[in-house]
């Protein structure tokens, strides 16, 4: 089993974090063609929160299932393939990328910290201004590991108690959602489901274009990973000006405890 246990670095609360994981997580759902999966018994333990299990593990690499309520492996299965950095002697603005005050990057930029969490802090230009430009290196010791590829070894799709729609049917929201989109109506462990496919009636992933489905007779706005590596930059419908298909490296990079904790301590140094 994986436990994470999340603490509160810069504007969020340790309560909200809490009161997040106890209550969202358990109103989603997973299915994929090994079945629907659920979380319902999803709680907090003495050693944090279940993130989910290792299937294997050697060297580099490691695949591993999402917590679910039948402990099953199947449950939102990936492998990982890891390539470990040093980053000792190395100064903040070493695991941003070049120039972030003043441009815009790509989603391909970010390797060492996400995009996400890196528009939060550019939130407060001052403080983020500071924290790049600081002289502070990182400790001896200090290790990001980078992956090299994220595998998603089945094509999930996730719905949510939140996502129910007022559509009577599947082709009822395709049509009025989607109606110049090529879709697919299928079958996937006995749900009905439908999903944006290429010319050749393959699944395949587009940020613009969200599956649903069905389940207990009503329909539900879903999300989705189409069977792939999602960190490769020919996942996914092809990019435009705008979008790009795949994710990036630093959506899954990870950080051991040399690192974490310096990172921790600049961020709350400058973000008061």
């Amino acid at each position: 089993m994986i436990y994470s246990s999340p603490k509160a670095i810069y504007n969020v609360t340790a309560d909200e974090i809490e009161s997040s994981l106890a209550e969202d997580v358990v109103q989603t759902y997973d299915l994929n063609s090994f079945g629907l999966f659920t979380k319902k018994t999803y709680q907090k333990q003495n050693n944090g929160w279940p993130e989910g299990y290792i299937v294997a593990s050697q060297g580099s690499q490691i695949t591993t299932a999402q917590f679910n309520d039948s402990c099953s492996l199947n449950s939102d299965n990936v492998s990982f393939d890891y390539e470990k950095i040093n980053v000792s002697g190395k100064k903040v603005a070493d695991i941003f990328p070049p120039n972030i005050i003043n441009s815009i990057p790509k989603d391909s930029d970010y390797i060492y910290i996400s995009d996400q969490f890196s528009r939060i802090l550019k939130d407060n230009q001052t403080a983020f201004a500071n924290l790049v430009n600081s002289n502070a290196t990182f400790p001896s010791g200090s290790f990001v590991y980078v992956p090299k590829s994220v595998i998603y070894n089945n094509t999930e799709f996730y719905l949510f108690d939140s996502s129910l729609t007022d559509f009577k049917t599947l082709a009822e929201w395709q049509q009025k959602l989607y109606p110049n989109f090529n879709y697919k109506f299928d079958t996937v462990a006995g749900y009905k489901v439908t999903y944006f496919v290429d010319s050749a009636g393959n699944p395949i992933f587009d940020n613009g274009k969200d599956p649903a489905i069905e389940m207990n007779g009503k329909i539900y706005d879903g999300e989705w990973q189409v069977k792939g590596n999602v960190i490769s930059e020919t996942y996914g419908a092809p990019p435009t000006t705008w979008n790009t298909n795949y994710q990036s490296k630093s959506e899954f990079a990870l950080y051991n405890k040399a690192s974490y904790d310096f990172l921790v301590a600049q961020i709350q140094t400058y973000y008061k």
